[in-house]
């Protein structure tokens, strides 16, 4: 680490008080025998301590305030290389970066069921403002005594209006609602805080680049665990009845594939029924026309047609 006069000086500023403090004294040991080498001595040496004790140095990314014999100065002071009153004047820095705060918050949603709630709070302190952050909420108190304080009452409000459905998988939109919610009473609080200053009435903000991310929320396990089983149950229900549905599609298909099935075979034996019927009707007629044929026809299946010592007539068999 490197480290310039200046800046070694000053932080050695403790040390270079109590050599000074010595070296006065022996100033004034030497007038009691030289008076004006003790008085000249005694000067010099006053002089290099209040110059060590004038110097301050804000170191980057900071900003700072001065409190002169209890006075709050309405000026800041950047970083870099400042001259202030020795002795009486006390400087504070305040960290002007980007922040990052997590915690967490215990709350009641609106089925009054536990919910903890943890966050990350990330912000920067307007370096315009740091002194009058000091005489509005505290010396780098902002965080515990302003900031967590408002979320927290944000964050209660609204999980207050929530339910289990409202918050569970929806982090995300949770978290965007927080943020608007929380932006807005940052301003009005450091509206009412700074209305309060002598030196600023129009109210201003300490704070900028806001912004709120809740990372993780737990239910109390008990109520998890009814919802768990609730949700197990609901599902095992629309299961069942699905499947329920599926068997009575599967019913109905196979009836009307049966009913189906049946009305062709019926129109099958109408058809044939039919055929016979016709073929019944019109078999005499063609016996009749040509009798040639059942001759034919009987002499290749004699052997079928005759029984025992009898000789069957065909012309018996054919009406004449």
């Amino acid at each position: 680490m490197t480290t310039d006069f200046i800046s070694g000086l000053v932080s050695a500023k403790s040390l270079v008080n109590k050599i000074g403090c010595g070296l006065m004294v022996l100033a004034i040991v030497l007038c009691f025998f030289h008076l004006w080498w003790g008085i000249g001595a005694f000067f010099v040496v006053g002089a290099l301590v209040c110059g060590v004790n004038a110097l301050c140095i804000v170191m980057p990314g900071n900003a700072g305030y001065q409190i002169v014999l209890g006075k709050l100065l309405n000026s800041p002071l950047d970083a870099g290389l400042r001259f202030v009153w020795p002795f009486i004047t006390s400087v504070t820095e305040v960290d002007v970066r980007l922040q990052k705060h997590e915690d967490t918050n215990t709350m009641k949603t609106a089925n009054l069921r536990d919910i903890t709630l943890t966050y990350a709070l990330t912000y920067q302190v307007d370096k315009r403002y740091v002194h009058f952050l000091h005489a509005a909420i505290g010396e780098n108190e902002f965080v515990n005594k302003a900031l967590c304080p408002w979320l927290d009452a944000v964050m209660t409000s609204i999980v207050a209006s929530k339910t289990y459905e409202d918050i569970n998988g929806k982090i995300a939109d949770l978290s965007s609602e927080v943020k608007n919610a929380y932006l807005d009473e940052v301003e009005k609080q450091c509206k009412a805080l700074t209305g309060k200053l002598p030196d600023h009435s129009d109210g201003i903000n300490f704070f900028a680049n806001i912004s709120v991310a809740i990372i993780d929320v737990k239910f109390d396990e008990e109520y998890t665990q009814a919802v768990s089983k609730l949700a197990k149950t609901i599902k095992e229900k629309e299961i069942i009845e699905a499947q329920a549905e599926q068997l009575k599609i599967s019913a109905t298909a196979k009836a009307d594939a049966l009913r189906i099935e049946a009305e062709a075979e019926a129109a099958a034996l109408k058809i044939k029924g039919d055929s016979e019927n016709e073929i019944r009707k019109n078999l005499g007629k063609i016996l009749k026309s040509h009798p040639e044929l059942i001759k034919e026809e009987l002499a290749k299946n004699f052997p079928k047609v005759f029984g025992g010592n009898s000789i069957i007539n065909l012309d018996d068999i054919l009406g004449k």
